[in-house]
């Protein structure tokens, strides 16, 4: 320990200069990586009941600062919806799951993909929940916690529909 003890003042010069040339921000700034940040909303429509296809938009804004390279959208919905049709997506429906590619997403843009699906014939349920989801971020999003969302619909057989 006093080896240590006397080997600090010559380390403490070497160690500080690198962060003091990064500016007044020292090591903060070296620390601190801009990214971007990414959310999903999810809305379904149309609203209402007596429908049985519902579209659920995803909206992927990218609140900065840096742009996004790729990435890509999941949606996952239940056993109470059929017939999934995405455009430009692959639709997997064994697992009930799409997967939608956006792209790039500038800094202070928006990016759009749509599911429709339709309800089963014998759907009974008030829990039917759709989930968007971000998943291949390039950067890595800073703030995951606004990178899914969820819409819950419920339905009476295919004839009344409500989300």
């Amino acid at each position: 320990m006093s080896r240590l003890r006397s080997l600090a003042p010559r380390l403490a010069p070497v160690l500080l200069l690198p962060l003091l040339a990064l500016g007044p921000a020292g090591a903060a700034a070296a620390a601190e990586t801009p990214g971007a940040d990414l959310s999903v909303v999810l809305d379904a429509s149309p609203k209402g009941l007596a429908i049985n296809a519902v579209t659920f938009t995803a909206a992927v804004t990218n609140t900065g600062p840096s742009d996004v390279s790729s990435a890509r959208v999941w949606f996952s919905y239940p056993a109470g919806f059929t017939a999934p049709s995405a455009s430009g997506c692959t639709i997997d429906k064994a697992n009930r799951t799409a997967v939608c590619a956006l792209g790039a997403i500038p800094s202070g843009a928006t990016a759009t993909r749509k599911l429709t699906l339709h309800a089963g014939l014998l759907t009974m349920s008030g829990n039917l929940p759709v989930t968007a989801a971000l998943v291949d971020l390039t950067p890595v999003d800073p703030e995951p916690g606004n990178n899914a969302a969820v819409h819950v619909c419920s339905a009476f057989t295919l004839l009344l529909v409500s989300c």
